[in-house]
């Protein structure tokens, strides 16, 4: 049996991508004085905020968009095919990488 999640609402899972905080110059930064980039590839999207008027707050991500996100406090963490996912608010999510 395969399990899938799919969010709700305005959440959005995303598999977390390790990525190596980098200077302006290129070089890789080690430590705990290392800005934190919080990547992830998306893997599924809700279906919007609900508004007053009844309608949906449309999400600005696809599944397959690679995403900057902040850490947020009400993010959850689960396993999904024995790998870490997480649930984020869409509106913690502030960029898509594009080539």
């Amino acid at each position: 049996m395969s399990i899938f999640i799919k969010p709700l609402n305005d959440r959005v899972l995303v598999k977390p991508i390790n990525c190596t905080a980098m200077s302006a110059g290129g070089i890789a930064l080690h430590g705990t004085n290392a800005p934190k980039y919080l990547h992830g590839e998306v893997l599924a999207v809700g279906q919007g905020r609900s508004m007053p008027n009844g309608e949906r707050a449309p999400i600005g991500v696809a599944v397959g968009d690679i995403i900057i996100y902040g850490n947020v406090q009400n993010t959850i963490e689960d396993v999904l095919d024995g790998e870490k996912v997480l649930l984020v608010v869409d509106q913690a999510i502030v960029a898509v990488c594009v080539e």
